[in-house]
């Protein structure tokens, strides 16, 4: 498996759409890095949310 996945792959992984993952990328509920204006997620971020619950972190 991928150590980061791009903003789409995150939604399948969550089962949830792309403008949710935005939304969760916008408000630090899940940390992510860019490479030019690529927005990547580390799987292991969607895990911890995973595990968390989806609460916050920050």
């Amino acid at each position: 498996m991928k150590a980061a996945l791009t903003v789409k792959e995150s939604a399948e992984y969550l089962n949830c759409s792309q403008w949710s993952m935005y939304e969760l990328i916008y408000r630090k509920k899940v940390k992510h890095f860019r490479i030019g204006r690529r927005i990547l997620v580390p799987v292991k971020e969607l895990d911890e949310f995973i595990n968390t619950g989806g609460t916050e972190k920050y």
